[in-house]
């Protein structure tokens, strides 16, 4: 059995921000290969501190070692499973910006169309 057909062991830790029992509105799916700079890393982890200051509840699903085509497909089920209005993959080889997420948020509201 190959380890993609376990989902157990390729989710990540979920994170539920404090904010009572609502939904989490947003899931950010993280393909991971090899090994992530330090740069990547801090600045996902500002990514992170930023929703909590946007007070949105979100989930983070981590993926490795299954082909990318399971990796997302897995991550959307749960995705799917948990409720959420938004689904933002960030591979682990790109960088983006602290606020990405939150503007396509907006833009997806704001053109009423899925981003």
């Amino acid at each position: 059995m190959a380890i993609w057909e376990q989902p157990e062991l390729l989710s990540g830790t979920v994170l539920m921000p404090s904010g009572g029992d609502a939904k989490p509105e947003v899931s950010v799916g993280i393909l991971h290969t090899g090994e992530v700079t330090m740069e990547w890393a801090m600045r996902t982890a500002l990514v992170f501190m930023h929703f909590h200051t946007m007070k949105k509840n979100f989930i983070y699903l981590c993926s490795k070692n299954a082909p990318y085509d399971v990796s997302r497909e897995s991550i959307a089920r749960t995705t799917l499973d948990a409720g959420c209005k938004y689904l933002f993959f960030l591979d682990s080889d790109v960088l983006i910006p602290v606020n990405t997420i939150e503007i396509l948020m907006e833009w997806s509201q704001q053109f009423k169309a899925p981003v």
